[in-house]
């Protein structure tokens, strides 16, 4: 098989990727927060190191134009410096995009004109016991499956 693009925007590692059932050409990606790399400052004569930490932080969704191959909109901070481990594209609603990081899963609104989201429609915390690995939609949008890396399997209505 040979690829049609590479996709470049995420700083970190990319832990999951969904397209839309309902648009075509548009999908999603999440990614692993990136580590902070520290520097030590001068010697200021106090009694303690100093160090000036650079958070190199993603843990962000981005949503793709597969025909430009470009990120067109980036969902960040809302996460809580969480890795965004799973997404998933209502199956009935082409403007709600759910996206997990930790036990929690939000859901966003892409009608919102913003190119940078930073907060979500609603959020559902501790819904999972340990970090969500995966989320499925029913074909009717009426149920929302969610297993965690604990192996607990949760279903509940979006």
């Amino acid at each position: 098989m040979k690829p049609l693009a590479s996709l470049k925007g995420h700083k970190g590692e990319v832990l999951c990727v969904e397209t839309s059932p309902l648009v075509p050409d548009l999908a999603g990606s999440g990614s692993e927060v990136q580590n902070s790399l520290t520097q030590p400052l001068p010697d200021q004569g106090f009694d303690h190191d100093l160090s000036l930490s650079h958070l190199i932080q993603d843990g962000s969704a981005r949503l793709w134009d597969l025909k430009s191959h470009k990120s067109i909109r980036r969902i960040g901070r809302v996460f809580e410096n969480e890795a965004v481990t799973a997404l998933l594209f209502h199956r009935k609603d082409p403007h709600i995009l759910f996206a997990a990081a930790g036990e929690s899963i939000f859901g966003f609104d892409l009608r919102r004109p913003e190119v940078l989201l930073h907060e979500a429609k609603f959020g559902l915390g501790g819904i999972a016991e340990d970090e969500i690995s995966q989320m499925s939609m029913s074909e009717g949008g009426n149920s929302l499956a969610v297993v965690d890396d604990s192996g607990m399997l949760q279903v509940s209505n979006p």
